[in-house]
């Protein structure tokens, strides 16, 4: 169980994924800032270690995340299975060709299997 969406378009992002990507705000975090309920929530699976981990109402992930080792043993598992994921996006004609090198990028200078917070720093700003 990863707390994401099963089926609809498997973008790489969810068909090999390292957090939980949800289109639903934690009720918890719209309390704090009303306008968060626009953007959704993202949690990177790094063992449980973010503050907000396990907090009900605040974190979309469940408890305890999975885990990146047991998923993809090596980094090199998971850049294969990425790879393989956004070039099949592509020519379903989901993913832009233009796209595909920064995504595959991004997927690069992820931390697996280790996983960290900081994987949700790779994520660009739209």
């Amino acid at each position: 169980m990863t707390g994401n969406a099963i089926g609809g378009i498997r973008l790489p992002q969810l068909a090999v994924p390292i957090e939980t990507l949800t289109g639903v705000r934690p009720p918890a975090a719209v309390a704090g800032n009303p306008n968060c309920v626009l953007f959704g929530a993202t949690d990177p699976w790094d063992g449980d270690s973010d503050a907000w981990d396990g907090q009900p109402g605040v974190d979309p992930s469940p408890t305890p995340e999975p885990s990146l080792a047991a998923l993809y043993g090596t980094k090199l598992n998971y850049l294969v299975r990425y790879e393989l994921a956004t070039w099949q996006s592509s020519l379903q004609g989901f993913l832009l060709w233009g796209d595909v090198r920064e995504v595959i990028g991004l997927a690069r200078a992820a931390n697996v299997p280790e996983g960290a917070a900081s994987n949700a720093d790779i994520i660009p700003d739209p």
